[in-house]
């Protein structure tokens, strides 16, 4: 009829502009039954050492510091990073044999080491150090020098491959840095004893960063290495200390690398496997169009293929070895170039959205760490005396403030609300909402049920789950801004969830 075919046309309309508006008929379905996986996930986060954390000259270091250790995450990555030599190598010229001298210099390095394991080690929490950055002098190269500078950037340090003995340099100088690190005191290549350092405990410690290349190593030289610096330490400093190696970029020969280096055949009786780390970025192609912040879970879609085949070797080579993608984020495009956009504020609820959907695969695939990176970055403050960028697009702070930001909040979120022994089972999105709706579902060791939502859209979505009335939603999106994730009971099956959002449901009945 004529009155029937209106309300046809009317209905479409609504549902039509319910669309527009982000709008959703959508349903979320959990099979409580259905166990995909029990998590062994650990959500974490790398701290990069640069001028922004600096105390000596940046003001808002010690505020930055204090949110770290708000987060009370476990196996916290420090990593000195490479253009810095003064605050990641400490022993930047060659020891002096006609003065029986040497450069171990310990100032551009315990400022930040010590904020760090203030808000870390010294208050219970584990850390896996990584001073990656060796010493160029002891490569075959005749310049080793570097910026007087602690805050000034010298992407070219790193220059030289090895020469005959320098498998034997590195395994010394780890030695004497780590007992630095571990009693206070070292003693140098001429019996002089060089104190105040921090007496902290070395549970865990990474061998280079990023090596494919580098120095000219091919995985079995580094593999080589790895043996000498590990078995040294081992030996040296504590023989309990576990173990990460490669920490891989994102490249075309990880599973090679991999392969090789889980090979226990490939190292020396006795050294350990005990951990193996790569890193993924998402690269942006826009800083300010937000409609290109989608891209990000598409890219994640692609890597999560290199994940699952990461675990499969693992479970095949070295059962026992735990998974690390210890560098995980998005990185905007000229990031590091003068003057580049500042991402509007959406941008650091996207990226948490990235990380956030990363975990939730992470935990069904068998990851056992995955860090967020990285806790600080900054364009350049001259004012402070920072001179140059440091990949402002991955950083969990204000730079300008030392709170947190969005992508700082979502991993906190995480750290509360997940842990291993989490019960991951089957979640599925009705098909008008699967590309746009992440939706995991999972109950934690002490009964309670939750779901992790992330909208993976630039639209807002509104959908519903069965049983959700009653239950309280904590959310990221930019509501929340620098804060916490606001809290939302919810009195219907019906979910709003504003773009690129992040949610945990804790579900009604198992508060």
């Amino acid at each position: 009829s004529t009155q029937s075919t209106w309300e046809s046309k009317m209905m479409l309309l609504i549902v039509v502009a319910a669309l527009a508006a982000g709008g959703s008929a959508g349903t979320v379905t959990i099979d409580w039954t259905d166990v995909l996986a029990h998590s062994r996930t650990i959500p974490t986060l790398q701290v990069v050492a640069n001028p922004v954390l600096n105390p000596k000259t940046s003001p808002i270091a010690q505020r930055a510091f204090e949110h770290l250790a708000l987060l009370d995450a476990e196996l916290v990555r420090y990593v000195p990073c490479f253009p810095y030599p003064r605050v990641g190598v400490a022993e930047l010229d060659p020891p002096n044999a006609r003065t029986r001298t040497t450069s171990w210099d310990f100032s551009g390095i315990a400022p930040q080491l010590e904020l760090f394991l203030d808000a870390t080690v010294r208050r219970g929490r584990s850390a896996i150090p990584n001073f990656s950055t060796q010493p160029t002098w002891m490569y075959n190269t005749s310049s080793w020098d570097y910026p007087s500078d602690p805050n000034v950037v010298d992407w070219n340090y790193p220059r030289g491959n090895q020469r005959a003995n320098t498998t034997q340099l590195l395994a010394d100088y780890y030695a004497r840095l780590l007992t630095w690190y571990t009693r206070g005191v070292m003693t140098d290549e001429f019996g002089h004893q060089i104190g105040g350092g921090p007496r902290a405990p070395l549970t865990h410690w990474e061998v280079f960063n990023e090596p494919q290349g580098c120095h000219g190593l091919d995985v079995a030289g580094y593999t080589l290495q790895y043996d000498a610096i590990v078995t040294r330490i081992r030996r040296d400093v504590d023989p309990q200390t576990k173990f990460v190696g490669l920490a891989l970029e994102q490249q075309s020969d990880n599973y090679a690398w991999m392969e090789y280096f889980m090979n226990a055949s490939n190292h020396a009786p006795g050294v350990p496997l005990d951990i193996v780390s790569f890193h993924y970025y998402a690269i942006g192609t826009s800083r300010e169009n937000t409609s290109t912040y989608e891209d990000f879970f598409a890219q994640a879609d692609t890597y999560l293929q290199n994940m699952k085949s990461f675990a499969a070797l693992r479970d095949r080579m070295s059962p026992r070895t735990m998974l690390s993608c210890d560098e995980m984020g998005v990185i905007l495009p000229n990031d590091n170039d003068p003057g580049a956009a500042i991402p509007p504020p959406v941008y650091w609820v996207a990226s948490s959205g990235y990380f956030a959907y990363m975990y939730g695969h992470a935990a069904t695939i068998g990851i056992e760490i995955l860090g967020e990176s990285q806790f600080a970055g900054c364009p350049a403050i001259p004012e402070w005396g920072i001179a140059s960028a440091q990949y402002p697009s991955v950083s969990m702070i204000n730079w300008t403030t030392g709170v947190g930001n969005a992508r700082f909040w979502t991993l906190k979120l995480l750290l509360d609300e997940t842990e291993p022994g989490d019960i991951y089972v089957s979640t599925t999105a009705s098909p008008d909402l699967s590309g746009d709706l992440f939706a995991q579902a999972f109950q934690g060791r002490d009964g309670r049920r939750k779901l992790l939502l992330v909208n993976k859209k630039q639209n807002g979505l509104t959908f519903t789950v069965a049983g959700a009335a009653g239950g309280v939603m904590q959310t990221i999106d930019e509501g929340s801004g620098e804060g916490p994730a606001t809290h939302t009971q919810l009195t219907a099956d019906s979910i709003t969830l504003a773009r690129f959002a992040v949610a945990i449901v804790l579900l009604p009945g198992t508060q």
